[in-house]
């Protein structure tokens, strides 16, 4: 495993962040991950979220997995800095041909449909990513119409359609923003946060107590508008390049 990412590195002259091994046993449980963390990866996408050759449902979370990447913990407890993104559609299992005994078989029109519920499922329900692995070959030899279809409905949705090296960049970014200070006078909310740059975004609930939000006024940064998150109304702020952000919201 060293071996192959240290010459993935020196043959396209990228540092391998992600990966997602394809039919490799996985030998023992820390050691390919230890392996990972010394070549500078942070993120795998080998576990398959499904009820693969159990049962047809297809849910977002069907069956098992975790919600949100976790960093493998070893016995003492300590987190190591790689992460498991489980991996929830591929186009092998789900809309292979024929000659693929073990797949559904859905057709794009069947796809269609169920991604729908999925995705609505993802962006009203449960506010989580969905990873999906659409393997090249198959995308020219019967996946392309179902993925254009995953992305199209991503996009109506408003979900932002990232590599698994961007969706870790926003999680390794996301670990350095903290709030530094936090105060309350009256009905105002003053507070100030420091990270390593954007993007990255804060969410302000439109009602709080009784109140809605007024005048908020934002530096290093830019409201974005307001949103549902959760079943309630948020206001979105955006601190794309800035390493540091001050908001005063009025209730």
């Amino acid at each position: 495993m060293v071996r192959q990412i240290n010459e993935f590195k020196e043959m396209f002259g990228a540092p391998a962040r992600t990966l997602r091994n394809h039919c490799v046993a996985w030998a023992g449980y820390l050691e390919p991950v230890r392996a990972m963390a010394a070549c500078g990866v942070g993120m795998e996408g080998n576990y398959f979220c499904s009820t693969f050759l159990k049962d047809r449902g297809y849910a977002p979370y069907a069956a098992f997995g975790a919600a949100m990447p976790m960093r493998y913990g070893d016995p003492g407890g300590d987190l190591l800095s790689v992460r498991q993104q489980h991996t929830h559609t591929m186009d092998d299992v789900y809309f292979g041909p024929e000659i693929v005994p073990y797949s559904f078989r859905m057709s794009a029109d069947l796809w269609e449909s169920v991604l729908a519920r999925v995705l609505d499922d993802v962006v009203q329900r449960f506010h989580v990513p969905h990873a999906t692995c659409i393997h090249p070959s198959n995308w020219v030899r019967f996946s392309r119409d179902q993925g254009l279809a995953l992305v199209r409905q991503a996009v109506e949705r408003h979900m932002p359609v990232w590599s698994f090296d961007q969706w870790l960049e926003f999680l390794e970014t996301r670990e350095t923003w903290q709030c530094e200070s936090m105060s309350w006078e009256e009905a105002q909310l003053s507070a100030t946060f420091a990270g390593k740059g954007g993007p990255f975004a804060f969410a302000l609930p439109r009602h709080w107590r009784g109140r809605t939000l007024g005048k908020l006024d934002v530096q290093g940064g830019e409201v974005m508008g307001s949103v549902d998150r959760f079943g309630r109304s948020v206001e979105m702020i955006h601190a794309v390049s800035s390493t540091r952000l001050e908001l005063t919201a009025q209730y």
